[in-house]
């Protein structure tokens, strides 16, 4: 059952994602990044803030990860395409903004430049993308 440290509900508007309730509109997100699962690790706090930096904000807990892990992926060079180990993380990231508002676009596009710039919190960037 719950405790006083422990939510089991969340308010209207608020859904249960992973560990933290969650406003119903939020973006998702998926970027395989060029490291290992140290120096990801080594870098998490670091990356949870470059998430939220395009919602402008530096609660930690709006972002929710819903997946780590650590595998091969295939990348294209000129020649052939190779392979090479790479961390691959989804989740999302919460908004106070309305839906279909200017505001709403203006941190989806920051979110998603933010994604494809090479680098997030000193890992380069494979790959990405934002819903």
């Amino acid at each position: 059952m719950g405790s006083s440290t422990t939510c089991t509900v969340c308010k209207t508007g608020y859904f249960f994602n992973g560990w933290n309730c969650q406003s119903s509109f939020y973006f998702g997100f998926y970027v395989v990044l060029n490291t290992n699962l140290t120096v990801f690790y080594d870098n998490y706090q670091a990356f949870l803030i470059a998430l939220l930096n395009p919602i402008s904000t530096q609660n930690l807990q709006f972002v929710t990860l819903n997946s780590i892990t650590y595998g091969s992926v295939n990348v294209s060079s000129e020649a052939l395409g190779a392979t090479q180990q790479a961390v691959n993380v989804t989740g999302s990231v919460s908004t106070n903004q309305q839906p279909e508002t200017n505001a709403a676009g203006t941190q989806f596009y920051a979110l998603q430049n933010s994604l494809s710039s090479g680098s997030i919190a000193g890992m380069t960037i494979i790959t990405s993308l934002v819903t």
